[in-house]
């Protein structure tokens, strides 16, 4: 029978990557909200809200998988 479990360190480097990723998310959408607001643009500016927020979410996400991989 297949052992299905993930091998060990596969959270991690999952964690790493999203904590990079969700980072450079969350720089770009504060740079889109700068924008939208400095061009009077309630749309861009509510896009780049919710890209930052998502990013962050995903950065944090990436932090906690990384610690679960440290702390099995």
């Amino acid at each position: 029978m297949p052992d299905n479990r993930e091998q060990p360190g596969t959270i991690g480097q999952k964690g790493e990557a999203d904590t990079i990723d969700g980072a450079a998310n969350e720089a770009a959408g504060k740079a889109t909200q700068k924008l939208g607001k400095k061009t009077d643009d309630d749309q861009m500016e509510a896009e780049g809200k919710f890209q930052k927020e998502q990013g962050k979410a995903q950065k944090e996400l990436g932090e906690d998988e990384q610690k679960m991989d440290k702390n099995p």
